[in-house]
C-alpha cells in the first residue's frame, strides 16, 4: 500500500506520502447528532486505510511495517473491548461505569484503550500518577471509579516476578498505597494495561499488517448503549497546584470544543505529521492531541528531534501546559524555528487560535483567543486581566485565575501567571513569580524553583538542585559554590523582574533533594501551597538571618565614653548606603528623588542598619519597617539614629533628635493650618 522509501522530514514526507494517501472522511460534529460512542469507531469504519501513527525507532522507515492505520487500531479496540465487557458484566458496577487509567504508557497504547472505553459506553477517568496518594484516592472515590488500568499484571504476584522493571515496581507500590488508603467499602478491580505487542502483535516480527476485512462486523458485535446528553464523555482532573486535585468532567459541549479547536485557525493540518511524544497522555493537551488526530487527516510522528537544525525543518512547534523560558523561546525563534504558544484550560480545551499561520515571529509568547471561545477579560492592575467565559458556554463555565497581558499593539495576549500566585510584599508591592521562576528553572542544574515572600519585606527563592548537583546544605562553602553555578540564571531573572522582585544572594534557600524534595503537581511543576508549608521554618529563618557580609564590620556609633557620636553615625550610615547603592552619595541627597532607591535597596539598608545597631549597643531597638521612607537621606537617618541611641530610660528622645514623627506632624499642622495644636 505504501512505498518503502525513507522519509526524515515533513517536506520529504509530503513529497512521497501525501500523493498516495486515501481520501479522508471527517465526522459530523454537530451537537444535535453528536455521539462520542459512534465517534470512537468512526475512523476504523470510514478511514480504515488512513495512517494514524508512524512508529519511532525503525532503521528502515519501511512504510508498510512502520505505519499504524485505523484498521489496525480498530482491531486492537475489538480485543480490548472483549476483555473489558467480560469484566463489566461480572461486576455490579452502575452504568455507565467509570474506568480509571493510571500510568505512563506509550500514547498509542493509551489512546487505543481510551477509545475502547468510550466505545463500550463507559467513562474514562484519566489519572496522573504524579499525584499524591491522597489526591488519587480522592479522585477514585469522588468519581465512583471501581475499575482501573495499571502498569502491571495484577494476576501475577510480585514475588513471582523478581526481575520486574523499575516502572512496574513503582506502579505496584503506588497501587498498594492507594488500596490501603481506600475505605474497605470501596473495592478496586485492577486491570493490566496491555502492551503494544499485545495490541499490535505483528510488531513482534516486524511483519506487514494484514488488513482486517471483518472489522465492521466485529465492531458491530460490541453493544452500543444509549448515551445521555448530560453524561460526561470523560473525566480529567486539575493539576493540584493549589490543593487536592479536582475532578473535571467533560460534557458534550466541552468535548466538542476540544475536537473543533483545529478548525479555528489558518494553519492547514491536512496530511501533517504531529510529533506528540513529549505530552503525557493523561494531560489535557495530550488528550487534545489524540482527538485532533482522530478528527483531522494529520499523523502522529513519534521521532525525537535531535537538534535545532531539525526543528528548523518542521512546519510548526507548539508548546503548552507550562510557560517556556524566554531565553529558550528566543533562541529557537532567532534560529528560524517557527514556534507558537498553545494556551488551553482543562475545563474548555484549547483557548488560543490553534497554530496561527503565519506564526508571530518575535511575538511567539502571544496568542489570539479562538473565535469559538466566548471569553470575558476582567481588568486588573498593572495592565493585566483575568480570563473567564460567558454563561452561554455551558454548565462548567467559571472564571479562571489565569492572568493575561495584552500585546502593546495587537489583539493578542500572553499568559503571565495566576491570581493565586501573586506575591504581595509587606509594603503592598505585588510580584508575579512565574517569569522569574520559568527563567531560573531553565538552568540545567535546577530541578525545582519557587519564589516566596508574601507579607515579607523582600522576595526570596527556593532552589531544588538536580540530584547530580545536590549539596549538603550544612556545608556553607558547597552551597556558595552551587549558587555561583546557578547565579547567571538568577541575574537573567533579575533583568526581567521589577525592582522589588529582584533576588539577592542572601535570599536564596537551597535544599537537599536527597533529604527533602519539594512537592510537584501532575505537570511536574512545584506545588506552591505544599512547598510553602513544608519549608515554612527554613523560609522564616532566611528572614531572621543576620547579614553575613563585612559591610558593618569596623563601623562605630559610639565614642570612647560610650555615648553616640554624630560623626561616627554619619560615616556608618553613609558607608552602608553607598555599599548598597554601589556609588557615591551626598549626605543630603534624597535616596528616592536623587538616587533612585527601590524597595530592594530599602530592605538591604534597613537590614544592615539593624545589624550595625546590634553590633554597637546592647539596647533592644526595634527599627520600623518604613524607617528609610521616613528618613530618606544620610543626614535624616543620622539624626533619627542619634535620637534612638540617645533615648533616656523614660523612652523620650533627648534634645537634638528633632525627628519624632508625632512632633513633626504637629509642627506641620501648626505651620499650615490656623488651628491650636
Amino acid at each position: 500500500m505504501y512505498s518503502t522509501t525513507q522519509f526524515s522530514s515533513s517536506d520529504n514526507y509530503h513529497k512521497l506520502i501525501t500523493p498516495i494517501l486515501p481520501t479522508f472522511k471527517k465526522p459530523n460534529l454537530d451537537l444535535k447528532t453528536f455521539n462520542s460512542i459512534s465517534l470512537a469507531e468512526f475512523h476504523p469504519l470510514n478511514n480504515p486505510n488512513y495512517p494514524i501513527a508512524i512508529l519511532a525507532g525503525s532503521e528502515t522507515q519501511s512504510m508498510k511495517q512502520d505505519v499504524i492505520t485505523w484498521n489496525e487500531v480498530g482491531s486492537a479496540m475489538v480485543g480490548v473491548a472483549h476483555k473489558l465487557r467480560h469484566t463489566l458484566e461480572s461486576s455490579p458496577a452502575k452504568e455507565p461505569a467509570v474506568i480509571g487509567l493510571i500510568g505512563h504508557k506509550d500514547p498509542l497504547t493509551y489512546y487505543a484503550i481510551l477509545l475502547t472505553i468510550i466505545r463500550t459506553g463507559s467513562i474514562p477517568l484519566l489519572i496522573s500518577p504524579r499525584n499524591s496518594i491522597d489526591g488519587i484516592v480522592h479522585l477514585i472515590q469522588a468519581s465512583g471509579c471501581k475499575h482501573i488500568y495499571v502498569e502491571f499484571d495484577p494476576d501475577v504476584k510480585a514475588s513471582d516476578f523478581p526481575n520486574m522493571s523499575i516502572s512496574e515496581k513503582l506502579s505496584r507500590d503506588q497501587i498498594a498505597d492507594i488500596e490501603r488508603e481506600l475505605p474497605k467499602s470501596h473495592s478496586l478491580n485492577l486491570l493490566g494495561f496491555p502492551n503494544a505487542f499485545e495490541l499490535f502483535p505483528r510488531l513482534i516480527k516486524g511483519s506487514p499488517y494484514e488488513f482486517n476485512h471483518d472489522l465492521p462486523h466485529q465492531l458491530a458485535q460490541i453493544p452500543k448503549p444509549s448515551q445521555s446528553e448530560f453524561a460526561p464523555v470523560m473525566i480529567l482532573h486539575s493539576s493540584g497546584s493549589t490543593g487536592i486535585p479536582k475532578l473535571i468532567p467533560l460534557n458534550r459541549i466541552t468535548f466538542q470544543c476540544f475536537l473543533r479547536s483545529s478548525d479555528f485557525g489558518q494553519f492547514s493540518w491536512t496530511g501533517e505529521l504531529i510529533s506528540a511524544m513529549a505530552l503525557p497522555p493523561y494531560h489535557a493537551l495530550g488528550v487534545q492531541t489524540c482527538f485532533n488526530v482522530c478528527l483531522s487527516s494529520g499523523l502522529e510522528y513519534s521521532k525525537e528531534p535531535e537538534s535545532i537544525e531539525f526543528l528548523k525543518g518542521v512546519k510548526r512547534i507548539a508548546y503548552g501546559g507550562a510557560p517556556l523560558s524566554v531565553n529558550i523561546g528566543n533562541l529557537l525563534q532567532q534560529n528560524g524555528v517557527k514556534i507558537s504558544s498553545l494556551y488551553g484550560i482543562t475545563e474548555v480545551g484549547i483557548v488560543s487560535v490553534c497554530l496561527p499561520d503565519p506564526c508571530y515571529g518575535a511575538d511567539w509568547e502571544y496568542f489570539e483567543i479562538s473565535p469559538q471561545i466566548k471569553a470575558q477579560l476582567e481588568p486588573h492592575e498593572n495592565g493585566l486581566c483575568s480570563l473567564g467565559f460567558e454563561k452561554e458556554f455551558g454548565p462548567q463555565t467559571y472564571h479562571t485565575s489565569d492572568l493575561l497581558e495584552k500585546h502593546p499593539t495587537r489583539s493578542m495576549y500572553r499568559l503571565v501567571g495566576r491570581l493565586d500566585d501573586q506575591i504581595t510584599l509587606s509594603n503592598s508591592e505585588k510580584i508575579n513569580p512565574i517569569p522569574s521562576e520559568t527563567t531560573i528553572r531553565s538552568n540545567h542544574a535546577i530541578n525545582g524553583v519557587l519564589l516566596f515572600g508574601r507579607g515579607k519585606p523582600q522576595i526570596g527563592v527556593v532552589i531544588e538542585p538536580h540530584e547530580k548537583y545536590a549539596v549538603d546544605v550544612n556545608d556553607r562553602s558547597a552551597v556558595e559554590r552551587y549558587i555561583d553555578l546557578i547565579w547567571p540564571s538568577i541575574e537573567e531573572a533579575n533583568k526581567l523582574a521589577p525592582a522589588h522582585g529582584r533576588i539577592t544572594r542572601n535570599m536564596i534557600l537551597v535544599i537537599d533533594p536527597r533529604s527533602k524534595s519539594i512537592p510537584k503537581n501532575s505537570k511536574g511543576l512545584v506545588s506552591r501551597p505544599k512547598t510553602l508549608q513544608l519549608l515554612a521554618e527554613e523560609i522564616e529563618a532566611i528572614y531572621q538571618q543576620e547579614p553575613d557580609d563585612d559591610t558593618v564590620s569596623g563601623l562605630r556609633l559610639l565614642d570612647s565614653s560610650g555615648k553616640p557620636s554624630e560623626s561616627s553615625v554619619t560615616l556608618s550610615i553613609k558607608s552602608i548606603i553607598q555599599t548598597v547603592l554601589k556609588r557615591e552619595v551626598k549626605v543630603n541627597d534624597d535616596l528616592f528623588l536623587d538616587q533612585g532607591c527601590d524597595s530592594v535597596h530599602i530592605t538591604s539598608i534597613r537590614s544592615k542598619t539593624s545589624h550595625l545597631i546590634k553590633a554597637n549597643t546592647e539596647k533592644q531597638i526595634k527599627i520600623p519597617t518604613n524607617v528609610v521612607y521616613q528618613y530618606p537621606s544620610i543626614e535624616k537617618m543620622t539624626r533619627w539614629l542619634m535620637g534612638v541611641l540617645s533615648e533616656d530610660e523614660g523612652g523620650n528622645h533627648k534634645k537634638g533628635d528633632g525627628l519624632d514623627p508625632c512632633l513633626q506632624l504637629k509642627a506641620m499642622i501648626k505651620k499650615y493650618l490656623p488651628l491650636q495644636v
